[in-house]
């Protein structure tokens, strides 16, 4: 029952992720258990943990377990620069490979949305070169608008490779990039 009730959840969309848990952990068997394991992982994120309920030491083990959280947009410090950008385009490129078909759609929208915060940022550079008053700052933001630059073509990169991937897993064609 639990099987199918986390299938169900992972079908109608608003969740993150589904977590399950069972004795064994992943089915290893073809079988109905292995239908809802392939269902949930090709429309979410799923979890499957291996936990006996009179373990009370592994139950309070998985109750502290949380997923990875992607962050919805890279935050920015004062000197335009993005925090954790390298970090979150190397470790995406790296656990691309590994990743189900809906993890891969999420890190593309969530890279198409740093695109597009970019783009923003670069505009806001752009309108600041050619306005006047900002002509002492005229070094800082040449050097602001190249590191932009670089960061769109780097996202740019990725999303094509997350886009490839996206579409030799579901055989889908992606609109956009």
């Amino acid at each position: 029952m639990g099987m199918l009730q986390a299938s169900e959840m992972a079908r109608l969309g608003g969740v993150d992720y589904v977590m399950t848990v069972s004795k064994r952990g992943k089915p290893s068997a073809p079988g109905p258990a292995s239908a809802f394991v392939a269902t949930m992982a090709d429309v979410t994120t799923h979890y499957m943990a291996a936990c006996d309920e009179s373990d009370q030491k592994a139950v309070e083990c998985l109750l502290d377990w949380q997923p990875p959280i992607m962050p919805e947009v890279i935050p920015m410090d004062n000197r335009g620069q993005f925090h954790g950008f390298e970090e979150t385009i190397s470790r995406t490129k790296a656990e691309m490979h590994s990743m189900s078909p809906a993890q891969l759609t999420r890190s593309l929208e969530l890279m198409q949305d740093l695109r597009m915060q970019i783009a923003s940022h670069e505009r806001e550079v752009k309108a600041q070169l050619q306005h006047k008053g900002f002509a002492k700052e005229r070094d800082r933001l040449q050097e602001q608008q190249l590191y932009l630059q670089e960061q769109e073509t780097a996202v740019l990169e990725l999303i094509a490779e997350l886009t490839s991937s996206v579409n030799a897993q579901t055989g889908v064609e992606i609109e956009g990039e």
